[in-house]
């Protein structure tokens, strides 16, 4: 028993376990937890410290709207549940003091804003190891819903005052502000507490304070509201703002009158745009005064019935008889017609409409030209009343017109009259020409307007012509005239010299342009420089001429002596009579070059063309490649007055060019020479000549023909197509200028792939029958005594052996001064002395006057290769009996000696 009742008491005495203890308390928590829900009320546990909630229960969350997840760990102030967050705060000075809590108003706002009246109970109380407050909250009361409601009221009426954009105010008796909404605060810009009983006297001026007073009192006895509109609030900034002001009288419940209230409407901007429109009305009425233009308006009758300063200049009347006139009395019969329909199709359309000529009748009897404009004059309905306008004085202008239209008549007749091409350029477009510019260009005034002149320039001038007409535009410093070609429309190619001036031009940039044709110019321009070439050649080709005679005097003289020697028909005397025909063809180069150079005289005498066309293919064959044939038909034996050395000069040109155009590609180089009868009825070709015998040449080739482009180009100095150093092209412009010259013309055809061919036309002279009894003259001979002179040893030598077979005695010197002295010595020794020209020391022209100063009746003969300083008048004026040309041949000057002599003897 007792063993078994130990067991039992030791066993009722065992300490639980953790686990037991864990399972215990858990099981007290979900009672208490279980207690706290099944309350009807609000419950909480908050640290006493912070307020943070440790624990609610279920009817906390559904009237709060907050979860226990979401209160936990968190203060009411965190979560804006205090209506007054100073309620906390009075909640803990209670419980500290009296350590309970019974029935206490406040007031929460739950998650959603809504505000809950509420009596609150609280006890002081330790949870799981803190300081703690347990509450308990009863709610839903009559008194709070009450009070709920008037919250509710106050705070609608100050969110409508506070949103309103009036000011809202309420003063005491005195005028003291004792409420106000915040429109007013910003109005007024006082802050909140220094606005509150602030009195009109301190904001408003003394004058406004007086008016306010009045309109105070008037309220206060007559119990009526009343509106006054010019009052104005100094701000605390001290600005100015213009206010219109209700007032009312403001009582107790017991219906005493206790102050005033009203709406403040800032007036400011108001103020301003009447100021405005004042200032503007003010200044337009001025305007309307002070306007040059006249203004009018009139009844549906035509009576003034309003008008300014300007229109009563315009009349010449004062203005109390203008004002009810009828335009009856100022105008025309004709005049008051136009008006009358003016006015009415004014009053049937409501448009616009105006008068270009209106002539007023003034009272001195004048008449001013006017412009009137007339429009609808409408009351507030939108009827038409009346009619105003605007009257404007043409007199000047109309006579400015008139002068002007005068002035431009004369400007037209100069500028359409003008030598040269006027016309303005916009953008490159052509806007307006006169007549020069039509002719200059060969276009039509319709063509020609709005094309650009770029497109008239010739390619190879385009680049150059743009630049220019940039540096025009772009710098008024620049140069300002530019030449240049142009293609007309007939694709002629014309020179043209262009002035630009850059101006304005219906308000836009443009330029000013003349243009002058100056191709003409550029034909002299081209022969001055061709003069001045032909000059600098002739020099070149005096001294040529001198050396080159000199050469050819010495082989032609030693050729014909040793013919002299040789048995007649030989072979050796044939081969020297092959040398003696080429010595004789140089001479007739170097006298080309000298007429060519225009430095010998031309001789115009009897030219047979055949024989010169024979020679020059002679010449032609050998320089020309070997796979052009040459084919001939020289059927005519005319001859030409002209100069031999100027028609080989046209062969040899037409027969190189057209060996030219064949040089890659081979050909036929056809030359026919047949005559002609030329009658009024010939073709296009003939159809300037005179009708006449004439003597054709035809130069052809099969080459390519000559492009369409440069066919207008062919005949101009220096125009060429050959590469650099292979023609001048100056032989076609010398041909043109022989053939003219003999008063001939020269045509070309061309084929494209087919050739060209030159035709030439020359007045043909009466033929000269050749003496078929003439013979051979005998070389003259004689046995003088002969002084020759020349400071060429070969020549010197040729020349004494020359005369010597001639029978003469010779005595030579090779140098001038030498001769002189010798001469001097011995006067009388000589019959005649021969000597060269250009010599140094002593020329022979020098020699010569020396000579005859010491034998006046000594015959002198002058030798000369080419000399510009002398011939046979200034030689005949020295003394000299003959001037000889070198190369001179064996029997020329055998028989300019024996002619000498004669004379002489």
């Amino acid at each position: 028993m007792t063993s078994n009742t130990q067991k039992k008491e030791k066993k009722q005495h065992k300490k639980p376990t953790y686990e037991e203890l864990e399972k215990a308390l858990k099981a007290s928590e979900a009672l208490n937890q279980m207690l706290l829900d099944m309350n009807p009320f609000p419950i909480s546990i908050n640290l006493l410290e912070d307020g943070r909630y440790m624990k609610t229960n279920k009817r906390h969350s559904e009237i709060t709207g907050f979860t226990e997840e979401e209160l936990i760990g968190k203060t009411p102030l965190q979560l804006k549940m205090y209506v007054n967050p100073s309620d906390r705060d009075k909640i803990i000075h209670l419980l500290k003091k009296k350590g309970r809590l019974d029935q206490l108003e406040t007031g929460f706002k739950t998650q959603k804003g809504r505000f809950i009246h509420t009596l609150l109970s609280a006890r002081l109380l330790n949870y799981k190891g803190h300081r703690c407050i347990l509450s308990q909250t009863t709610y839903s009361s009559d008194l709070s819903k009450a009070q709920e409601a008037l919250l509710k009221s106050e705070s609608r009426f100050a969110n409508i005052l506070n949103n309103i954009s009036e000011s809202y105010y309420e003063v005491d008796l005195k005028g003291n502000l004792t409420f106000f909404n915040k429109a007013t605060i910003r109005l007024f810009g006082y802050p909140e507490k220094e606005l509150l009983g602030l009195g009109y006297q301190t904001y408003t001026t003394p004058e406004d304070a007086k008016k306010i007073y009045k309109a105070f009192n008037s309220v206060y006895r007559e119990t009526a509201p009343v509106k006054y509109a010019g009052y104005r609030i100094i701000r605390k900034d001290g600005s100015i703002r213009h206010v219109e002001v209700s007032i009312s009288l403001l009582r107790d419940p017991d219906g005493k009158a206790i102050g005033f209230y009203g709406v403040n409407r800032d007036r400011t901007e108001q103020k301003k745009v009447e100021e405005v429109l004042r200032q503007r009305e003010e200044k337009y009425r001025t305007i309307l005064e002070e306007m040059e233009e006249g203004y009018y308006e009139i009844d549906l009758k035509g009576n003034f019935t309003f008008f300014n300063n300007a229109t009563l200049k315009l009349h010449g009347k004062s203005a109390d008889k203008l004002m009810g006139a009828n335009n009856r009395e100022y105008l025309s019969p004709e005049q008051a017609k136009k008006a009358y329909k003016l006015y009415i199709d004014i009053y049937n359309t409501g448009k616009p409409v105006r008068i270009f000529d209106y002539e007023i009748i003034r009272e001195d009897g004048s008449i001013c030209l006017t412009e009137i404009s007339g429009y609808p004059l409408r009351d507030d309905k939108g009827h038409t009343v009346g009619f105003w306008g605007i009257t404007r004085d043409r007199t000047k202008q109309k006579k400015a017109e008139l002068a002007l239209k005068k002035s431009e008549e004369q400007y037209r007749l100069v500028v359409e009259n003008a030598n040269e091409g006027i016309y303005i350029t916009q953008k490159g477009i052509i806007k307006f020409h006169n007549s020069k510019t039509r002719k200059i260009t060969g276009y039509p005034q319709k063509e020609l307007e709005d094309i650009s002149l770029s497109d008239l320039v010739h390619a190879k001038d385009k680049e150059q012509f743009h630049a220019f007409s940039n540096q025009v535009s772009g710098n008024d410093e620049n140069p300002n005239t530019f030449s240049f070609r142009i293609l007309n429309k007939s694709q002629k190619i014309i020179w043209v010299e262009l002035s630009m001036i850059p101006i304005t031009w219906e308000g836009q940039p443009a330029t000013l342009n003349f243009l002058r044709d100056i191709t003409l110019q550029k034909k002299m321009e081209t022969k001055l420089i061709q003069a001045e070439k032909m000059e600098a050649i002739g020099t070149l080709a005096g001294g040529i001429a001198h050396d080159f005679n000199n050469i050819l005097t010495s082989m032609i003289g030693f050729t014909e002596l040793v013919i002299e020697d040789l048995e007649p028909e030989s072979i050796m005397e044939e081969n020297l009579r092959e040398v003696l025909s080429g010595g004789e063809r140089a001479k007739e180069l170097v006298s080309q070059i000298l007429t060519f150079a225009r430095q010998s005289e031309e001789n115009l005498e009897p030219v047979m063309v055949c024989n010169v066309v024979k020679e020059a293919l002679r010449l032609i064959r050998s320089s020309i490649p070997s796979n052009i044939e040459i084919q001939s038909n020289i059927s005519s034996k005319a001859s030409i007055i002209g100069n031999q050395t100027q028609v080989h000069q046209i062969i040899m040109n037409l027969c190189s060019n057209a060996a030219h155009a064949m040089e890659n590609s081979g050909g036929i180089l056809r030359v026919d020479l047949s005559d002609l009868d030329v009658c009024s009825t010939q073709g296009a070709e003939t159809l300037n000549l005179t009708p006449g015998n004439y003597l054709k040449l035809s130069v052809s080739d099969t080459g390519s023909g000559i492009p369409e482009e440069i066919l207008n180009s062919i005949f101009e100095p220096y125009f060429t197509t050959k590469g650099m150093g292979e023609g001048t092209g100056m032989g076609l412009s010398v041909v043109q200028g022989i053939v003219e010259k003999y008063g001939g013309e020269i045509f070309v055809k061309r084929q494209i792939g087919r050739g060209t061919t030159f035709s030439v036309y020359l007045p043909a002279s009466a033929p000269k029958e050749k003496d078929a009894t003439k013979t051979l003259k005998k070389i003259s001979t004689g046995n003088e005594r002969i002084l020759v002179v020349d400071d060429e040893p070969a020549i010197l030598k040729m020349e004494s052996q020359m005369l010597s077979q001639l029978g003469y005695k010779v005595t030579s010197q090779g140098s001038s001064v030498e001769a002189l002295n010798l001469f001097k010595s011995k006067p009388q020794e000589f019959d005649l002395v021969i000597t060269d020209m250009t010599m140094p020391q002593l020329t022979g022209d020098l020699l010569a006057a020396e000579m005859i100063k010491i034998r006046p009746d000594i015959p002198v003969v002058l030798c000369t290769g080419y000399s510009k300083h002398i011939n046979e008048k200034s030689a005949l004026k020295i003394g000299i009996k003959a001037l000889v040309n070198k190369p001179v041949a064996k029997n020329h000057l055998a028989d300019t000696l024996r002619k000498v002599l004669d004379e002489h003897f």
